[in-house]
């Protein structure tokens, strides 16, 4: 009897596993046309979310970091700005 219910758990977390793949895949997909159709490119897309995993990472594990090091890099950040790079290099 408790081999059945473990069986028929197992069973349902598959197809409950499955599902969430799918559609997590579906989601994908579609963000990649929708980037797609924004930058007029099939590579750029591709580049942005193969980057994507690293940068979340990167991003959540600056968090971890002691809050002196996060004003350094955020006047960093700043300074970038500021220097007059995003004027000098505007986007088409």
């Amino acid at each position: 009897m408790a081999q059945n219910h473990s069986t028929r758990q197992i069973q349902t977390m598959k197809s409950s596993f499955l599902g969430l793949l799918m559609g997590l895949g579906f989601a994908i997909v579609l963000v990649y046309l929708l980037i797609v159709v924004n930058f007029q490119s099939w590579l750029d897309p591709f580049i942005i979310l193969t980057a994507l995993p690293a940068t979340l990472a990167g991003s959540f594990g600056s968090c971890l970091l002691p809050a002196r090091r996060q004003r350094a890099c955020a006047y960093g950040i700043d300074h970038v700005r500021r220097s007059g790079y995003c004027q000098q290099h505007p986007r088409s």
